[in-house]
């Protein structure tokens, strides 16, 4: 860690590992803004650059799709478990979306 992102950081007493998990964002996403404020000024570093908004992803109905699983106990699906982790619940989404009806893009 170069010593300006230490400054900063150690600065409220957090290191970058710390400052992620209190934001939960990942460290490279915490390193990525400090570089920023460090370059163009904290008050100017904190603002979203402009950018163009992405067309949806998802569709209405697979969003509705994915909302039923989500409510759904994983055990009514086969599983061993009585809730969902949204690791394995996106697993699920990721593994049956195109036999649903739903085509899975990335």
């Amino acid at each position: 860690m170069c010593s300006g992102h230490r400054s900063l950081a150690l600065s409220g007493r957090r290191d970058v590992s710390q400052i992620a998990r209190v934001l939960q964002m990942t460290r490279k996403s915490v390193l990525k803004w400090i570089d920023k404020a460090l370059q163009i000024g904290v008050k100017a570093g904190m603002k979203d650059t402009p950018h163009k908004p992405r067309e949806a992803v998802i569709t209405d109905d697979a969003k509705a799709w994915v909302v039923h699983l989500a409510c759904a106990k994983p055990k009514e699906l086969g599983y061993a478990a009585e809730l969902w982790t949204r690791s394995a619940l996106a697993r699920h989404v990721r593994q049956q979306a195109v036999a649903a009806g739903y085509p899975f893009r990335r």
